[in-house]
């Protein structure tokens, strides 16, 4: 029958072949789309991952300047969610607000909670306060599996002077 088809000046493939090779060509998309989605998934976790990472490290720092330089302090959520960090250096006070809209921010100093209904005061006069223990956890609203947890002490090497003060 091939013959007959060569014979006549007859070329192409069948429907069969066609139907064959458009079924190959699909699992083939099908398989490097799944491939695709799930790398760009992969990449997006890990993306929030490292700019959580970054953040815990930013709050970090913060945290570590003001309990350094200034003479008391208060961790607290303001109304909007996010992290305040009120504190005395001299005469002056300053508030700093620290978060953002996409995760949710849990902070405990020496195990106690911060909560808006219940901020954490922080005296640097006394000698207790010289070093606290914080645990920051930030959590992504759209990953929650995606968590990054920061265990830390922060410290300084003496109490606040009372002197300064005045």
């Amino acid at each position: 029958m091939n013959k007959a088809r060569f014979i006549h000046g007859e070329s192409g493939m069948t429907i069969v072949e066609v139907l064959a090779a458009l079924s190959i060509f699909v699992v083939l998309v099908g398989s490097l789309y799944g491939i695709l989605v799930q790398t760009v998934g992969h990449f997006q976790r890990l993306k929030d991952r490292n700019e959580l990472s970054e953040q815990a490290a930013y709050i970090t720092a913060i945290l570590t300047e003001v309990h350094r330089k200034s003479q008391s302090y208060v961790i607290q959520f303001n109304p909007e969610g996010q992290l305040e960090l009120t504190y005395e250096n001299g005469l002056t006070e300053k508030t700093t607000e620290i978060g953002r809209d996409d995760y949710f921010i849990d902070v405990r100093i020496n195990h106690v909670q911060v909560t808006k209904e219940k901020p954490v005061f922080i005296d640097l006069k006394e000698e207790e306060n010289k070093s606290i223990q914080v645990l920051l956890t930030l959590k992504p609203k759209h990953y929650p599996e995606n968590e990054v947890t920061v265990a830390t002490t922060v410290s300084r090497m003496t109490p606040a002077n009372k002197e300064e003060e005045e």
